[in-house]
């Protein structure tokens, strides 16, 4: 994605984006309804409201394909493996692989085919930087400054986190060490997790806002970071202190996707360990200290 600037024509454009990001995963208006009819009234309505709205993105639709896909568990009945209904910090009935699912289904249906997506996993130049020695230092160092900040913020707010899932992922393990089975569960989970939120966030939702933007790539990143930052106001770090360390891991993860020329690579490579320290040390040493 080449260099350019946000031009002032674009920005109406992009404020639909903003909107359809903010009520993504936002809980305002969402807790206030009791009746499933009327919640799935309000998705709908909402949907097609930000739908209705230029530039039109295919992205308003994501979250009600989501919700349906969410819905697998209802077909399976008590065949569902309860591993995956209550899906940990990937969410009920997996929820966030639903939304990567449900994005390739959006893109590749309405986008005009696989040529279009906006997902990288490998870099394709030869003599990728990812086999460069500097580019792996970088990473380990940044992955060390973030377990570090994330066990200061642990330490200082004196908080687990909010999110659910996650606890009830390691509840059982509080108070011991883990077992061998146990930690590659936890990798296994950490790398899952990193891989989907990498997809929707630094490639579905940077390119929407790239394209809704006069192709602006710096706008793009903000655009992602501070999406990413909003949805983890109930995660790990949880909270407005929260919000605002993710905002900044967000976009630096974005710019080592930049530095990669657009591969996802190494941005789910340090996601992945930063999501691990925080399964096996931070969830878990929190809990343990409030209990």
């Amino acid at each position: 994605m080449p260099m350019q600037s946000l031009s002032l024509e674009s920005i109406p454009d992009s404020l639909s984006i903003w909107l359809t990001a903010f009520f993504f995963h936002s809980r305002i208006g969402r807790e206030r309804i009791k009746s499933k009819e009327m919640r799935a009234l309000f998705e709908v309505g909402l949907s097609a409201a930000l739908f209705a709205l230029p530039p039109h993105s295919i992205l308003a639709l994501w979250r009600p394909l989501t919700l349906v896909l969410r819905m697998w568990p209802r077909l399976l009945g008590r065949f569902a493996p309860s591993s995956l209904v209550h899906g940990g910090p990937l969410g009920d009935g997996c929820g966030k692989i639903c939304e990567v699912a449900a994005a390739y289904i959006l893109w590749i249906f309405l986008r005009g085919g696989t040529s279009e997506l906006p997902v990288v996993i490998w870099p394709s130049q030869e003599g990728s930087i990812i086999s460069s020695t500097y580019t792996w230092l970088l990473v380990g160092v940044f992955c060390v400054l973030t377990n570090g900040v994330l066990k200061l913020w642990s330490f200082y707010t004196c908080k687990r986190g909010d999110h659910e899932g996650v606890h009830d992922v390691i509840h059982s393990s509080i108070g011991r060490c883990l077992s061998w089975q146990e930690h590659g569960k936890l990798m296994l989970l950490a790398m899952l997790n990193a891989t989907c939120e990498e997809i929707s966030s630094r490639g579905f939702w940077k390119a929407e806002f790239f394209r809704c933007s006069s192709e602006s790539l710096w706008y793009a990143n903000l655009g992602q970071a501070v999406t990413f930052g909003w949805w983890h106001y109930y995660g790990i770090p949880s909270g407005w202190t929260g919000v605002g360390l993710t905002f900044v891991y967000g976009g630096i993860l974005g710019m080592l996707q930049d530095y990669c020329h657009g591969a996802l690579f190494i941005p789910i490579a340090a996601h992945t360990v930063a999501d691990y320290f925080i399964f096996a040390v931070i969830a878990r040493q929190k809990i343990a200290k409030e209990s």
